[in-house]
């Protein structure tokens, strides 16, 4: 029937597109593990995140598909096998689970400090408003 050819041709999509998330993680190891020494290699661990906007050389929205998968997560429509394979690739659920509740809070509290000067504050961040990491290096050993 033309339901499960349908579902069929969806699958293979999904795949097609999973298999895109391999090569993209493959391909940012091997960019930033690039002069690394080996010990260093072995250690690396991809951040669980891609762009919004990236997309292939092919034109496949990967960064799309993505946030599809989250949002699909999120609403509790991804089913439990494609959530298997996802997370065995590390993606991050939310771009923000790098941060703690507590660093966004320290983060929120110096916002308040450096943006208000000593008047009251209105309750507000700007969306575009980016937060100055402190010190972080992602996990990632810097070269010196």
């Amino acid at each position: 029937s033309s339901a499960v050819t349908g579902a069929a041709q969806s699958q293979q999509k999904w795949d097609v597109m999973f298999d895109v998330l391999v090569e993209f993680i493959e391909e940012t190891r091997v960019q930033q593990t690039a002069g690394m020494s080996e010990e260093q290699r072995k250690r690396w661990v991809w951040d669980g995140n891609v762009p919004t906007s990236y997309k292939t050389k092919s034109g496949k929205n990967l960064g799309r598909w993505i946030n599809n998968q989250r949002s699909a997560k999120a609403k509790g429509t991804l089913k439990d096998d494609r959530e298997v394979r996802l997370v065995s690739t590390g993606l991050k659920w939310s771009v923000l689970t790098t941060n703690s509740w507590r660093e966004m809070l320290r983060e929120l509290e110096i916002y308040i400090e450096t943006q208000t000067r000593g008047a009251p504050w209105d309750g507000n961040v700007p969306t575009n408003y980016k937060i100055r990491t402190r010190g972080r290096t992602n996990g990632r050993d810097e070269e010196r």
